[in-house]
């Protein structure tokens, strides 16, 4: 599966030096995200953790702020606010991050996508 990503940037109607980017991520397995991630604040995977490694990451959050962390880490992470967009062209990652609902009042609504290749077992 080939996924061709092309992404322009502009301020003030001129586009910024160095974009646009374009590039193609080429990878086996494709896993669609579509995920509520409940109102609490724990952290827990994604349900495409069957991809490793991991060569692209689209995700967006549709309603309520989370927190993403990559690679295991323990502390910390990348927080995204709502209506927020996380991508990662051209990576390596062992698994897709782990996500925590910032919000504990309202769920969380995640989608995108992620490829790579099947994780051995």
């Amino acid at each position: 599966m080939a996924i061709r990503a092309r992404i322009r940037v502009e301020v003030a109607g001129r586009t910024v030096r160095g974009f646009p980017i374009e590039t193609t991520v080429d990878a086996p397995v494709g896993q669609a995200v579509d995920y509520v991630r409940e109102a609490e604040a724990t952290f827990e995977s994604l349900p495409a953790s069957y991809v490793s490694p991991v060569r692209l990451l689209l995700l967006r959050n549709e309603d309520n702020p989370i927190t993403l962390r990559f690679g295991g880490q323990t502390t910390a992470g990348c927080a995204v606010g709502a209506r927020g967009i996380v991508a990662v062209v051209g990576g390596n990652m062992t698994a897709p991050p782990t996500v925590r609902n910032d919000d504990e009042t309202a769920n969380a609504t995640i989608v995108g996508l992620v490829l790579g290749a099947a994780k051995e077992s």
